[in-house]
């Protein structure tokens, strides 16, 4: 599980083994992004940036050059592009 954890690997368990274990989390905003990553993973076609109009993700992806935020800015710009393929 350490290995996993480090390496952002997915961890599968059941959920009787949850019940079993009666752990429960209340997660925090940092724990809840790493879940709402996993959601994407499992859900590819669905991302953060859904809710949002194309010229919502054009003005973003030039705020995130403009702060320098190149990774920020390539996620919208594929945004954008799965965008333009579906509409063909």
């Amino acid at each position: 599980m350490a290995i996993a954890l480090r390496f952002g690997c997915p961890i599968f368990i059941t959920e009787e083994i949850l019940k079993k274990a009666g752990i429960t989390v209340n997660p925090t905003d940092s724990e809840m992004s790493s879940v709402n990553e996993v959601e994407n993973f499992f859900n590819p076609e669905k991302t953060k940036y859904d809710t949002y109009s194309d010229e919502e993700l054009y003005k973003m992806i030039d705020e995130a050059i403009k702060t320098e935020d190149y990774e920020r800015a390539a996620t919208v710009r594929d945004e954008i592009e799965k965008r333009k393929k579906k509409k063909r």
